[in-house]
């Protein structure tokens, strides 16, 4: 099997009955959906819950990285494991994995924990219960929060107002007096209470303290005093701080490096510029504080990779606006609302660390970078430019997709074909509309029927099916003569078209949940039935 298709094709799954759709360029795709899949925060303790029988369950020990298939039933979601046993039944109101080992439930409004086979680890009685960081829980209950481990240990008390993980191995909490620093790994106390806490940089926090700021470090002791009134966060080993009414830069051993002369901060360091503003105009500066470059535009940000983005809003009379006003003067009124005469089009482009527009800001649209292109569009037409602002695919065509194995979709004229990074057309050939490539091939339209080439351009199977799916794991879900079924890359099938297939997902990890009259199961590869359809939606294995 072609291990690359697989891990893509499982990141681009979705849940099956509640919404499939697949990219089909050049024709309308329907979408249908089911009542949709909510997941919201949950919650923690310990105690049983009863697990009730569903279908046949088998006596199940899951290894550490398996996969789960969510279903639901009558407005309750559940799990089942890849061999089709029962992990949870479906008594859930919210249910969603945490990680590979334990999933959070919400069960009668309580948020709650289970372990990959189905045993509750924290019972749910929480008003809440998030992921905080390795293998950590907050679970919030009566206004108050505290953490747990995934055994349902107590790692702090229900007694804090506000947690969140500060980075580097420490949590922040706030309480009563204050907020308090932990090391995560001991849940020791490292410093505290300050009147603000903030997560940690380049290995320094800022805190406030008697209405100053400061710098925390690792070891809880103060590395820069809290001597300052506003205080941001270390970038590229300097920190913007004001101890007046200027702002300047400190080191992180408290030392000006740059005086405290700039009105306005807006980004840190990046690359060796941050960003200030000054008379209304945005400023680079270096890290003696020198001046760069001005950036004259609406909005700008830091480097990213040698390129910064920018951005210009530009408004055009609203017609319509104008012809409202016409309307209301004709009648005496008067009043008018400036922003109802225009329309706001914010147009993107990027500049080198010199400031020069290497991508202006004239296109009508301009993505943000994939590796190293762009797509932009230029009077309804697309192509890609490259991080030197050249074009690498001329703007010619009405829709350029993304790169999937080396070769975009194109339009051009109307008709459909494939492109690589040089502008080289795939193939002689021209489709009415066409899929992006999985596991070497591409589902293409030929007339009214689907088929599928290969990267070399050549028709790998004929054009026989009323719809075709990119490949999944080496199969590809079609539809033949209104029946659903799937082929291998020889274009014969591994699974019949079925009458009683009304619905079929693609595969991962070797299932694909399939509808039959109205309710959703799962089938394997070879064609065999694993979990018979009695759910209200199933989502894909991951």
């Amino acid at each position: 099997m072609n291990l690359q298709c697989k891990k893509k094709m499982m990141i681009g799954a979705l849940l099956v009955a509640t919404t499939w759709s697949t990219t089909a360029y050049g024709e309308e795709v329907a979408t249908k959906e089911a009542p949709p899949v909510t997941m919201s925060a949950p919650a923690a303790n310990e105690a049983d819950v009863s697990v009730k029988s569903e279908t046949p369950a088998t006596p199940l020990v899951v290894a550490p990285t398996a996969v789960f298939g969510k279903v639901k039933k009558d407005g309750k979601y559940g799990y089942l494991a890849q061999s089709g046993a029962l992990v949870l039944p479906t008594e859930f109101s919210e249910l969603e994995k945490n990680d590979k080992e334990t999933l959070i439930v919400k069960q009668k409004g309580k948020y709650g924990l289970f372990d990959q086979n189905g045993k509750s680890r924290i019972a749910a009685q929480f008003d809440s219960l998030e992921n905080l960081q390795d293998g950590l829980l907050v679970a919030k209950l009566d206004g108050k929060k505290g953490v747990y481990d995934q055994t349902g240990k107590v790692i702090l008390p229900l007694e804090f107002k506000e947690i969140f993980a500060a980075q580097q191995g420490m949590l922040a909490a706030k309480k009563e007096g204050g907020w308090y620093y932990y090391n995560a790994a001991t849940m020791a106390l490292l410093a505290g209470p300050f009147e603000e806490a903030y997560k940690f940089s380049e290995g320094l926090a800022v805190v406030k303290k008697e209405d100053r700021y400061g710098y925390l470090d690792v070891q809880g002791k103060l590395a820069v005093p809290c001597s300052y009134k506003w205080a941001d966060g270390f970038s590229e080993g300097l920190a913007a701080v004001r101890s007046k009414g200027k702002i300047g830069f400190i080191d992180k051993n408290g030392k000006l490096a740059i005086e405290e002369k700039f009105n306005s901060y807006e980004y840190g360091f990046k690359q060796g510029l941050a960003i200030i503003k000054e008379d209304g105009k945005h400023k680079y500066i270096d890290q003696r504080g020198a001046v760069s470059f001005v950036a004259d535009y609406d909005h700008v940000y830091p480097f990213d990779n040698g390129l910064a983005e920018v951005r210009q809003e530009v408004r055009s009379t609203s017609w319509g606006g104008v012809f409202t006003m016409a309307l209301g003067a004709s009648a005496g009124e008067y009043s008018v609302n400036g922003n109802e005469l225009t329309e706001l089009n914010i147009k993107r482009g990027f500049l080198d660390t010199t400031g020069k527009a290497v991508i202006p800001t004239q296109y009508d649209h301009v993505a943000e970078f994939k590796g190293d292109l762009s797509l932009v569009k230029l009077k309804d037409k697309q192509g890609y430019v490259n991080r030197k602002g050249e074009w690498v695919i001329p703007a010619e065509y009405e829709f350029l997709g993304e790169f999937s194995e080396e070769v975009a979709v194109a339009k051009k004229d109307g008709k459909w074909n494939y492109v690589d990074k040089n502008n080289k057309p795939l193939t002689r050939l021209l489709f009415n509309a066409g899929r992006d490539f999985s596991c070497g091939l591409a589902a293409v339209k030929l007339g009214e029927q689907w088929g599928f080439i290969n990267r070399s351009g050549n028709l790998a199977i004929k054009g026989k099916f009323d719809e075709a799916r990119p490949f999944s794991e080496d199969i590809a879900v079609v539809k033949y003569k209104t029946f659903w079924g799937a082929i291998d890359k020889n274009g014969e099938f591994v699974i019949l078209a079925n009458a009683n297939f009304e619905e079929l997902s693609d595969f991962h990890n070797g299932l694909a949940a399939v509808k039959v009259k109205g309710k959703w199961g799962y089938l394997r590869s070879d064609g065999k039935m694993l979990v018979e359809p009695q759910y209200d939606a199933a989502d894909a294995f991951l």
